[in-house]
């Protein structure tokens, strides 16, 4: 006979409430899960005035992004100023480096120890500068004011121009003038006087060379050589304009290949070196072009 209450309730009924039970703690479970991760990303926004007044404080939810992650192997972009980046060549060196880059070409402005083609500026072009590339030479012609035709030394598929307005026994005061007329661009420009210009002088004739070459190139590379020594019975007098010639350079910041030093040094007689008016002899001109090449070397 079937029954009615609490006290007569049959398995099967046991069973399904076990389940409702099972499926509420479960809500529930999940409920607080979602309050556990939603409540430390709720960023409060409230102004004084509503936190006075006791008005409730608006919330907005704040998503939270996922972690970015750099895949193994990524090249980074980060930069070192100092450790990185090579410093820029300066002074000689730069020098150096302009004569070596392919097609360079360069200038010569100078008296008469350099404008024969027995002297250091045609001996350093073929003996030093053809070795391992094409040197184009030409030389000035001090009655058309013009270049002579190229002459090619060497071989190989690299070239260098040489431009040389070197000329005897140049008047200092008008030489800006003949500079301009001689100009061409050039990533070097030499600069060879001090045999016939006066120590007191000197300074003031460069200045006004040096200014002549800037306005045509602000940024040209500018060597100055310091000159060989004249015979023995001038030489006192002369060692004072090279001197003042250094002394120069060195207040322009100008770089400087000392050639007195170097025939100073060398063992033969002088009279074998220099000839009797201070432009040097075939033995003379070839220590000259030897010294310039190997400073720019050694650089």
């Amino acid at each position: 006979m079937r029954r009615n209450g609490v006290g007569n309730v049959t398995a099967g009924q046991w069973g399904f409430v076990g389940l409702a039970a099972l499926a509420v703690a479960t809500v529930l479970l999940a409920a607080a899960a979602l309050v556990q991760y939603r409540t430390p990303v709720q960023a409060t926004l409230a102004s004084p005035s509503a936190k006075a007044s006791g008005t409730a404080t608006p919330t907005i939810e704040v998503p939270i992004a996922p972690p970015t992650t750099t895949p193994p192997g990524t090249p980074t972009t980060s930069k070192s100023p100092s450790s990185s980046e090579t410093p820029a060549l300066k002074g000689l060196a730069l020098v150096a480096s302009l004569i070596e880059s392919p097609d360079a070409s360069v200038m010569v402005f100078g008296d008469g120890s350099g404008n024969d083609s027995d002297e250091w500026v045609s001996v350093w072009a073929k003996d030093h500068l053809a070795k391992n590339r094409i040197a184009s030479y030409r030389t000035w012609n001090r009655s058309t004011s013009e270049f002579s035709k190229a002459k090619r030394f060497g071989q190989g598929d690299d070239a260098i121009s040489v431009w040389n307005a070197s000329m005897a026994s140049p008047n200092m005061g008008t030489e800006p003038e003949r500079i301009a007329r001689a100009w061409q661009p050039s990533e070097v420009v030499m600069i060879n006087y001090g045999h016939r210009g006066s120590a007191s002088q000197i300074k003031g004739q460069l200045n006004d060379i040096l200014e002549e070459i800037r306005a045509h190139d602000p940024n040209v590379a500018v060597l100055v050589l310091i000159q060989n020594p004249d015979p023995v019975s001038s030489e006192s007098v002369q060692r004072e304009t090279t001197l003042a010639v250094q002394r120069w350079a060195d207040t322009k910041g100008l770089p400087t290949i000392n050639v007195y030093d170097a025939f100073i040094a060398h063992p033969a007689p002088r009279s074998q070196l220099v000839e009797s008016d201070g432009s040097p002899t075939p033995l003379g001109s070839e220590l000259f072009a030897k010294t310039v090449a190997d400073a720019l070397a050694k650089a």
